[in-house]
């Protein structure tokens, strides 16, 4: 039997593959375009259902340039494509002319942290950060305004700036089919009480929120039709090749056993484990670029990401679907995971990914440490609902938003520093409900069993017990392996 390295934390861990079960791995990605500058530039010069940027810009005054912030994609990119974006965007308004004091950057952290100086100049180039330092800023909730509630009722709030501007170009990269869109911009630029309605449980576990048909999608279009006749947004959507880190894919090799460097890998203490890890930057080149509409545009940048993306999985179900979750996730960039966002990778974007291939009531099986530990800089809103709230059913808990929303305390390092917005906490618990809702349960292979049993699931001390635990209620034989990363999606 062959063996396969599965990413587990900051270790590598190999699993006996039994000839019942099926692996799964991200397809080849697509060529990546020749010249980035040459295919945005290109968009903008032939949008679709807008005139060209430059005729747009010459009867604006006031312009935003919004672009997604350092959580997508994840790890960042070896070469930031958003700075070559950005830059093309900037020659345009120079030869407009629109005065410089009249533009303005806006990161879209949404209640994400601020980007760290260092990311600023991993996103923008040094050209740029030199130039602009003055004119970048960070979206605050805070900074929100009203504008409408939807006909559902839903309440649309985004930066007042956006509603300022004549013109407002809106930058996303386009690596999981959650990006881009009005998700973007309404997840990035508004308000604890509109982001609240998008990601809350009521859209979250009724249906993937990687497909667009979903009612995750029908909120945000609702949404989105507020903003649109409030704000006259440019939107760009970079679309990324899959190419993860050419030519190795960390989830992809085909071992007879562990080799001697991994061995040797998984010995070493755990902070230089984490720092070497998150020093992995990801190539994920520019594969094609879609400008104009918003409504237009995203739908047809979507098409082509989940072609890209997709896997046959075919008619079969299994009763089991298994993978590593390395220490890796959007929220914890150049940092390390906590057990809520374990939970969030888990319940949420994995099983949201290969979820389709698992039998209702069937079992996730998956390799992390489940390690109690926390960035209280970056994830203090995080600490303080695991360690007050956990374990929680999945249902919305309006009280708690509530308590998170109003309570300043927990919104000092948002404002102040590099944290999270108070919110977020339950906003990661709420995006992993659709997993911990439809499976019959979760087993955690080399886990903590304490940190498990909070987030109310099941912990094993090898894939073998895991097995015997799920053999209870399913066919441990019928088990289906997902190699990750990179990212891959299920149809």
């Amino acid at each position: 039997m062959k063996s396969m390295l599965v990413i587990s934390g900051d270790n590598f861990s190999p699993v006996t593959i039994r000839k019942t079960w099926k692996v799964f791995s991200a397809p080849k990605p697509f060529i990546p375009a020749l010249s980035p500058s040459k295919t945005i530039r290109s968009a903008l010069l032939q949008p679709e259902g807008v005139p060209p940027l430059m005729e747009i810009l010459l009867k604006s005054k006031r312009v935003v340039i919004a672009f997604d912030d350092i959580t997508v994609p994840f790890p960042p990119m070896i070469n930031d494509i958003r700075k070559t974006a950005i830059g093309e965007v900037l020659k345009l308004i120079g030869d407009a002319p629109i005065p410089r004091e009249n533009v303005t950057l806006l990161c879209a952290t949404g209640l994400r942290r601020r980007c760290l100086p260092s990311e600023v100049k991993q996103l923008l180039g040094r050209k740029i950060l030199t130039k602009w330092i003055d004119r970048i800023k960070f979206h605050r909730e805070k900074d929100s305004k009203w504008i409408g509630d939807t006909e559902k009722g839903e309440r649309v709030e985004i930066n007042k700036l956006l509603l300022e501007a004549d013109t407002v170009i809106y930058i996303s990269i386009l690596f999981l089919p959650l990006s881009g869109g009005w998700t973007s911009i309404i997840t990035g630029t508004g308000s604890f009480n509109s982001i609240i309605e998008v990601l809350s449980p009521d859209n979250t576990k009724k249906g993937s929120y990687f497909d667009p048909g979903s009612r995750f999608f029908t909120v945000t279009k609702r949404m989105g039709k507020i903003i649109k006749k409030k704000v006259n947004i440019f939107k760009i959507e970079l679309v990324l090749s899959n190419l993860f880190l050419p030519p190795v894919e960390l989830g992809g090799k085909i071992l007879s056993k562990i080799s001697v460097p991994f061995e040797a890998f998984n010995y070493l203490p755990n902070i230089v484990k984490n720092t070497a890890l998150h020093k992995i930057k990801a190539w994920y080149p520019l594969y094609k670029v879609f400008a104009g509409d918003p409504d237009i545009v995203n739908q047809e940048a979507l098409n082509e990401l989940i072609n890209q993306l997709q896997v046959n999985g075919g008619n079969k179900k299994f009763d089991i679907i298994m993978f590593g979750v390395p220490d890796l996730s959007p929220f914890s960039i150049n940092t390390f995971n906590n057990p809520v966002l374990v939970h969030t990778m888990v319940n949420g974007y994995l099983y949201n990914l290969f979820g389709k291939a698992l039998k209702k009531n069937g079992f996730i099986i998956f390799w992390n440490p489940l390690e109690e530990k926390f960035d209280f800089e970056q994830h203090y809103p995080h600490a303080y609902f695991y360690n007050n709230h956990l374990p929680l059913d999945c249902e919305r808990n309006k009280e708690l938003e509530e308590f998170y929303w109003k309570n300043r305390d927990f919104h000092h390092l948002y404002y102040n520093g590099f944290g999270f917005h108070g919110g977020h906490g339950i906003v990661a618990w709420y995006l992993g409900c659709r997993g911990k809702m439809n499976t019959e349960g979760q087993i955690a292979v080399g886990a903590n069993p304490y940190v498990a049993e909070k987030l109310g699931i099941s912990s094993a001390n090898n894939i073998n017990d895991a097995l015997e635990e799920a053999a209870k209620k399913v066919n441990p034989e019928n088990a289906a392996l997902f190699l990750f990363p990179p990212v891959f999606l299920i149809r």
